[in-house]
């Protein structure tokens, strides 16, 4: 068999990471998993929601759905009626990315709608909090039958 130079380097590294020690690579995978926590919260909408959520220092404090608003023909502008804003606190001694996503459901137990931040582009410094913005997209007209949230936090 024969090997040019990539494939020798590649070979190589390979070579190399097997043989790191165990705890060297426990520590790096332990370094990328994420920390996530949930809670099931009281609906209300235009009113600040305290939720509480706790998940290893990273606190969710409060929720606020914006007033659900009216189809106004074919495309939906991109207003309040479908955000909402949730804080956000970092009391850990690092720099973190926080994620949070909430969904909706009635009386019944069906889900009315999700929203999101999307991926967090910018770091949460240690002792901060901040608002973030999730987003309904267009599946929010019947968030008045609201009858509880489940939040998530991932960070």
């Amino acid at each position: 068999m024969r090997l040019n130079v990539s494939s020798c380097v590649v070979l190589s590294l390979l070579l190399m990471l097997g043989s790191a020690p165990s705890s060297l690579a426990k520590k790096r995978l332990e370094d990328t998993q994420a920390t996530t926590g949930s809670k099931r919260i009281g609906f209300a909408a235009r009113q600040w929601l305290v939720v509480d959520l706790d998940v290893q220092g990273v606190t969710v404090d409060r929720l606020k759905l914006h007033p659900p608003g009216r189809v106004r023909g074919l495309f939906t502008k991109h207003d309040e009626a479908n955000r909402a804003k949730i804080a956000v606190t970092n009391r850990t001694d690092r720099r973190i990315q926080p994620s949070v996503a909430i969904a909706v459901f009635d009386e019944e137990g069906y889900l009315l709608a999700a929203a999101n931040t999307g991926p967090s582009l910018t770091s949460l410094r240690p002792g901060v909090t901040s608002e973030m913005d999730l987003h309904f997209g267009g599946v929010f007209r019947h968030l008045e039958d609201g009858a509880f949230i489940y939040l998530s936090l991932e960070y």
